[in-house]
């Protein structure tokens, strides 16, 4: 598999809390394209089995002599709890061939690298055909990750809804405003995302939504020896301009809806709601 692996020493003394951190990053630039930690920033769900292979979040830092790899992939899309995709996207975007740094910091001692990635000499692809390549993809995987966070904020806003409504009188113009928002928010994830699916089997049964169709095409752009075709691009920016819809549509509920219902639910001495975007 193409990658590049970096080799570092870590001191024996090196205390357990001090920081140590591998970025790499565009030549010329100080914008960290991944930033690996030796403490992840996030846990699995689930423990790893016998014969997992290793966690490639986690910086080893043992005393002595260290490796790491990168798989030369960006990070991936933000995702939500239990997505299922027919076509999921579990990597990002492919680093387009070109001069990069990695820089290493352990406890504030800091040391660079620099490094080439070359293209396949068996690809026809030029480095503007790369380049246009990897763009279509980042887009597509940044507009994916709006999309994720979205819903995992629609979600959060759903779930206290629903619990202010539960103690709200039943017929009240609270419980009939907190009904009509709910309304609104279930319209808005079910435009962006296949709600039924349950297993990896119901992509089969239900229609894709928007995100899984975008997830698509740019799997189809990233997987190909070329640029994106026009029509690849004229998909991409249709289905940008209906996602983005729809995301404006769940911030003008949380702009307006959600401030309309915090004040009813005030003065009844009610808990309100609180986005946590």
């Amino acid at each position: 598999h193409p990658g590049v692996s970096f080799y570092y020493v870590v001191p024996e003394d090196l205390g357990e809390d001090a920081e140590v951190t591998l970025s790499v990053m565009a030549a010329g630039s100080d914008e960290a394209i991944w930033t690996w930690t030796r403490k992840p920033a996030e846990e699995p769900e689930e423990e790893p089995g016998p014969d997992a292979p290793p966690r490639t979040d986690v910086l080893e830092t043992e005393p002595g002599l260290n490796r790491h790899s990168w798989n030369l992939n960006y990070p991936p899309m933000d995702r939500f709890e239990k997505l299922i995709l027919w076509i999921d996207v579990k990597r990002g975007p492919a680093a387009v061939p070109g001069e990069y740094t990695a820089r290493l910091n352990v406890d504030g001692d800091i040391s660079e690298t620099s490094f080439e990635i070359v293209a396949d000499p068996r690809s026809s692809m030029t480095q503007a055909d790369y380049e246009a390549q990897f763009e279509f993809a980042i887009s597509a995987r940044n507009l994916l990750s709006d999309t994720h966070n979205g819903i995992t904020r629609l979600r959060g806003l759903r779930a206290q809804l629903e619990g202010l409504q539960s103690r709200a009188e039943e017929g009240s113009d609270l419980d009939a405003s907190i009904t009509a928002t709910l309304d609104k928010l279930t319209e808005i994830e079910e435009a962006l995302y296949q709600t039924k699916n349950e297993s990896r089997q119901d992509p089969l049964n239900f229609p894709i939504r928007l995100n899984n169709k975008l997830s698509y095409v740019g799997l189809l752009a990233a997987g190909s020896e070329a640029p994106p075709t026009a029509a690849m691009i004229a998909v991409r920016d249709e289905l940008t301009a209906e996602i983005s819809r729809q995301l404006a549509a769940l911030d003008d509920v949380i702009a307006s809806d959600i401030p309309a219902i915090n004040r009813a639910a005030s003065g009844m001495d009610l808990i309100t709601v609180e986005d946590a975007g």
